[in-house]
């Protein structure tokens, strides 16, 4: 039998049983080391689409918000301004509350619809908005945040939002993807035993890792050219079973691997 490298899949996986046989007979573990490489390339074009976004953000909406910022002092964490308060940082649009600053106490998330509060020693979150719901600021002692270090801030951050983003979005990629292998190979898996065919589940798994690649493939294509396909994840997935039961289909009695 011919041998194939992981750069065959990425193209044979579209139409070649051979691939897929390969897969089955000569493989090892369950693929999730291609699947991995995969997920870790495909994902690149569309972290960078996603950074064109929030650089977009960053040059439309966040000057008019840090030509807002007085200076702020955080000494042995607690927050200091030349400014009478509650002081409100407005969004873009120069009336929605962005951000207000009361070292009072007074200013709560019932009396104000900003998404942000900087009280006299903490930074509050509005509910509902994710991560973390307030930053304790005793450890910050002679910070001073002006104009000028929100417009540095900015900059770095546009300069590294890829590096930031690229891990988390790798992590929860790979974990949907070695869902969708599960699932698949499940599904294959059922289809070889309801035809009296002994094929091992880790094989099936094997072989899902390398049904997935067209979907993956097609799905940065997609986004690369800005195409939007109604219920794509959906078809996507369709795809991924269909491709898995042609491949196991492909791979009925030959002799596969665990």
């Amino acid at each position: 039998m011919k041998e194939y490298s992981s750069f065959h899949n990425l193209y044979m996986s579209f139409y070649s049983p051979d691939i897929y046989r390969h897969a089955a007979r000569k493989g090892r573990g369950l693929g999730f080391a291609y699947l991995a490489i995969l997920v870790a390339v495909f994902l690149i074009p569309k972290v960078m689409s996603f950074d064109r976004v929030i650089s977009e953000v960053i040059a439309q909406e966040a000057p008019a918000v840090a030509k807002q910022i007085p200076e702020v002092m955080i000494t042995k964490g607690k927050v200091s301004l030349d400014r009478p308060q509650p002081y409100v940082i407005t969004k873009s649009d120069g009336k929605t509350p962005l951000i207000v600053i009361d070292t009072s106490g007074k200013t709560t998330f019932s009396n104000t619809e900003a998404l942000y509060i900087v009280t006299e020693s903490k930074v509050l979150v509005r509910p509902g908005q994710g991560g973390w719901q307030n930053l304790d600021l005793s450890s910050f002692d002679g910070v001073m945040i002006n104009r000028t270090s929100a417009y540095e801030f900015l900059d770095w951050l546009e300069q590294i939002s890829f590096f930031l983003i690229y891990p988390f979005a790798f992590v929860m990629a790979l974990g949907f993807r070695f869902m969708q292998a599960f699932l698949c190979a499940f599904v294959g898996f059922s289809f070889a035993k309801s035809r009296g065919c002994q094929f091992p589940y880790s094989t099936a798994v094997r072989v899902a890792s390398v049904a997935l690649t067209p979907v993956v493939v097609i799905g940065t294509m997609l986004v690369m050219l800005n195409l939007h396909i109604p219920y794509w994840d959906i078809i996507s997935f369709a795809a991924a079973i269909g491709y898995t039961v042609f491949g196991i289909k492909s791979s009925m009695g030959a002799d596969v691997t665990v």
